[in-house]
Formats: structure tokens, C-alpha cells, sequence
């Protein structure tokens, strides 16, 4: 499957649109270099097919190269960031 995932800078979140359901990860900045990932959201019809997983890491190496650290408070960020200590333990607070 092929997605694409934008950067809603005007809503604070992460975007797929994909077949026919909009998949998000909202974010709140909470400081000048921290990021709050408090919601991921994926359509009923649309999950298990890794699109979450996809806006999780996709939001996380944004925060990585733009220098921002993230709280994690969405469970489902916790857990993917969890399965990628290595790459992202530099980013979570």
C-alpha cells in the first residue's frame, strides 16, 4: 500500500489519506523544543495494515531532524518508539 504522510503544520498533525478514511497523529508543542504526541487515530476498516505505524515513525524522525523532543502520551506512539529504542531514545522525554 502505498502512503503518503503530510505534515498538517495548520492542525498540529500527521496526515494519510488513504482509500477512504483520513488516518492522524495529533501533536501539541508544549515547549519550544517539545512536542506532546497525545492522539494516533486509524479508521476501524483501515488498521492492522501498518499505516499508524507509518505516521509514528514518520512524526518521530520529523522531530528527530528538526531537533524537537517528544512526549509520547498516545500509548500506540510509546509503543512503536519502544520497538526503535535505539534510533529514537535521543528524542523521547
Amino acid at each position: 500500500m502505498n502512503i503518503h504522510v503530510y505534515h498538517n503544520t495548520v492542525s498540529s498533525r500527521f496526515e494519510a489519506n488513504v482509500q477512504s478514511g483520513l488516518c492522524e497523529l495529533d501533536y501539541e508543542h508544549v515547549g519550544s523544543d517539545i512536542l506532546d504526541f497525545k492522539r494516533t487515530y486509524v479508521p476501524e476498516t483501515l488498521r492492522h495494515q501498518g499505516i499508524g505505524h507509518r505516521l509514528v515513525r514518520e512524526a518521530l524522525d520529523y522531530a528527530k531532524e528538526e531537533q524537537y523532543h517528544v512526549k509520547p502520551s498516545c500509548p500506540f506512539v510509546k509503543a512503536v518508539a519502544d520497538e526503535y529504542k535505539d534510533r529514537y531514545k535521543d528524542v523521547l522525554v
